[in-house]
């Protein structure tokens, strides 16, 4: 892959009640990309990876594809009073895609330009020193694309576009040793993009689904214990539902994939000096995270609620930061990803998650 990436921002001077910001973006990205599969046909003794040929590839996926994006944005900040504040921005991107298979350009090739204007308006109110309130509307763009050249499946998948209002708090207590933040949300998406495996192509295939209405709720607790312990709970709630579905009408009404319907974590992490350049530190956490589907296929097929315990002890410095690490301490199993793979011989595939993993880790800032 090549890219280049080329981004520039110009800011008013920040004591001022009207302050703005104007930025522009330009990227030139091109990908190659090659998969070749291989078929052991007597399977007889082990191969290592050079004992493959070209004579046992059985399929290969060849894609060139390249994206030329740009943006303009601008966005004020206004205080209307010394404790009423309006933020409003507007954003317009534009991506010109191509993509084709090598080995057949002509047939395979496409190209098409998404772009999307996208405002944002936000009302910010401090009550007092240790509670803010507000609320906004913002538009979201994430570009369209191509899929794999195969016959039964879209070239071109839509841009996706979404609608989302907030509302929320932020607080300080206790002499600033407690935080509370929470909001409200609801996010309405048109043609909302999702990925799954397709077993006919071997590829993997977007989709867009037509309109999906999310609505939730989160709240984030911070408590500063000591000058060298601090304790954070965060959980969140979604509810997600599948409006409209041109393709799959029979799945209006489910949950969108890959969204858990609750998440929630609760984290500690403690320094303790034992030098003038060193400190000791640790850290451990507990994260939550609720059922969730993973193939429009099976709806019905979820997995359970999953509990992670990860952990860490170190040193630490400027530059340097020197640990044991312990992930999924208690080697709970759980569902990452499970498709319909309906071969005659196996009718789910599983990918389950990583088992417990240890290890040391070394960091230097540069």
């Amino acid at each position: 892959m090549k890219s280049l990436t080329v981004e520039s921002r110009f800011t008013s001077q920040s004591d001022q009640d009207l302050r703005w910001a104007v930025s522009a973006f330009y990227q030139d990205k091109k990908r190659d990309n090659t998969i070749n599969f291989f078929d052991d046909f007597l399977g007889d003794v082990p191969l290592d990876r050079d004992d493959f040929t070209d004579e046992m590839m059985y399929l290969t996926i060849a894609d060139k594809n390249s994206s030329k994006a740009w943006a303009l944005s601008g966005q004020i900040n206004y205080d209307i009073t010394d404790k009423l504040e309006l933020t409003a921005a507007l954003r317009f991107d534009s991506d010109k895609r191509e993509s084709y298979d090598p080995n057949f350009p002509v047939d395979t090739f496409a190209e098409d330009t998404f772009s999307q204007w996208q405002p944002k308006v936000t009302l910010a109110y401090q009550m007092n020193e240790e509670l803010l309130l507000y609320t906004g509307y913002s538009k979201g763009f994430r570009s369209g694309g191509f899929n794999e050249p195969a016959e039964g499946i879209n070239r071109v998948y839509n841009q996706e576009v979404s609608d989302s209002y907030e509302a929320g708090f932020k607080t300080t207590l206790l002499s600033n040793k407690v935080t509370l933040n929470g909001a409200l949300f609801v996010i309405s998406q048109s043609d909302a993009q999702i990925t799954q495996f397709n077993v006919d192509s071997y590829t993997l295939e977007n989709l867009a689904i037509d309109d999906v209405l999310t609505k939730g709720a989160e709240i984030e607790l911070g408590w500063a214990a000591t000058e060298n312990l601090n304790v954070r709970f965060n959980a969140g709630y979604i509810d997600s539902e599948i409006k409209e579905f041109t393709d799959r009408p029979e799945l209006e009404g489910e949950s969108q994939a890959w969204v858990p319907e609750y998440t929630y974590s609760l984290s500690a992490d403690h320094y303790f000096p034992i030098s003038s350049n060193w400190s000791l530190v640790s850290r451990a956490d507990i994260q939550v995270q609720g059922p969730q589907y993973f193939d429009i296929e099976i709806p019905h097929i979820t997995s359970s609620t999953f509990t992670s315990i990860n952990a860490g002890v170190g040193l630490q410095s400027d530059d340097w930061t020197v640990q044991l690490y312990v992930n999924n301490l208690t080697d709970e199993r759980t569902i990452e990803d499970i498709f319909f793979y309906g071969d005659g011989v196996t009718d789910l595939a599983r990918m389950p998650n990583k088992p417990r993993t240890y290890g040391i880790e070394a960091i230097y800032n540069f």
